[in-house]
Parts: C-alpha cells; structure tokens; sequence
C-alpha cells in the first residue's frame, strides 16, 4: 500500500521523529518552552529504540529500512531541530544561521560514520564511545536553555551559541568519551522531566 517497510518494529522510532518534527514547529513559532519539550520526549523515546525494535523478529528488508529511519529521525531530532531553535534564539541573525549549519554538518558526519559497517569504524575501549553521542543535546540543551530566564538575552545568546560549538566539536572528536552508566538512567529521566516541568512554568524565552 505505502513505500518502505514500516513494521510495528518501528512505532517508537515514529513516535520519536514525531515529536522531533514537531518541536522544530514549535521551535519557528517561537514557542521555545514546547520545542524543548518535544527535543525531551524525542530523546526519551530514542533510549529505548533499540531494544525495542530488536525484540521484534524482522527480515532483512525491514531491518535496512528500520536502520536507515531510525539515522533520519535522528538527523531531525539531535541535527536539525536544535539548529532551528539556535537560529530562533539567536534571533535569526546570519552568523546564527551559519553556527547552525555548522552544527548540523557535524551532526551529519558523525550519523554518517556510524552508519556505515563496522570494519570502517575506529574500535574503542568498552564502556566509551567516540566522541560526545547526538542524545547528549537532549540533556544538556533544555538545561542550558534555563539560563535564558535569568540571564540578559545578550548573555545568554553567547552560552547558547557555545554550547553548540561544544558539542559539535565533540560530535566529530576522535577521541574515547565515557559513557553514562546505566544505573544513572532513572536520575537522568527524573531529571529531564523536572527540567520539562521547569520549562512549561517559565513559558517561552522570548515573553
């Protein structure tokens, strides 16, 4: 009936790109408390992809389809939707545009070395990974967004900005990156619901 192969296997990953298409509407309608939101929900859901969708017996053609949406939603969700909320921040000015692209570019190289097979990839020690994950912008962006209620917006354009620096800095490191140790995994989702919480109260950075 449809192109691809969409199989129940994919529901979370669909729910996640979801909420990450949705939060870059909010994101250009300056809702910036809903776009933080959704980039939470995305990166909660994006936890649990893999587990999810591996509990599933599947062919050969619904994996290949299932790895390259599951690259895609993450493009959308850690590339482009934190981009557009950057250039919104930023208050759509050039050198927040070009950050920006700068900012997906990376995104896009370390989503495109890690796609590809595993004999081209650079081995690391158990328990690191190369270079700073994508996910890590779904917990540290809506965190570093709180500063933009206490700080002059001036002030805070510049932390923003850096962050994105970091990070995309970090994306493309080749360097060994500990990992979060799972038994951290609840704190950090109590976390991000608080700061979700945090977010909804306060209302949209730009009031």
């Amino acid at each position: 009936m449809f192109i691809g192969n969409l199989h129940r296997s994919n529901v979370l990953v669909m729910f996640s790109l979801f909420f990450g298409a949705v939060g870059i509407g909010f994101a250009i309608i300056n809702q910036t408390q809903y776009a933080l939101l959704s980039l939470i929900v995305a990166t909660v859901a994006d936890v649990f992809i893999y587990k999810f969708s591996r509990a599933f017996d599947c062919d050969e053609a619904v994996v290949s389809f299932a790895k390259g949406l599951e690259y895609l939603a993450d493009f959308v969700i850690f590339g482009v939707l934190p981009a557009v909320l950057l250039i919104q921040v930023l208050q759509a000015s050039v050198w927040g545009v070009l950050l920006a692209a700068l900012y997906m570019s990376a995104v896009a190289i370390r989503l495109a070395h890690f796609n590809r097979a595993a004999r081209f990839q650079v081995e690391h020690a158990p328990g690191t990974t190369l270079g700073v994950k994508v996910e890590m912008v779904g917990l540290i962006l809506p965190i570093v967004a709180l500063l933009g209620y206490v700080l002059p917006l001036v002030v805070f354009q510049v932390v923003f900005a850096l962050v994105y620096v970091l990070l995309a800095a970090g994306y493309v490191w080749k360097r060994e990156v500990p990992e979060i140790p799972a038994a951290w995994t609840l704190y950090i989702f109590a976390l991000q619901a608080l700061v979700a919480v945090a977010l909804i109260a306060l209302g949209s950075i730009f009031k």
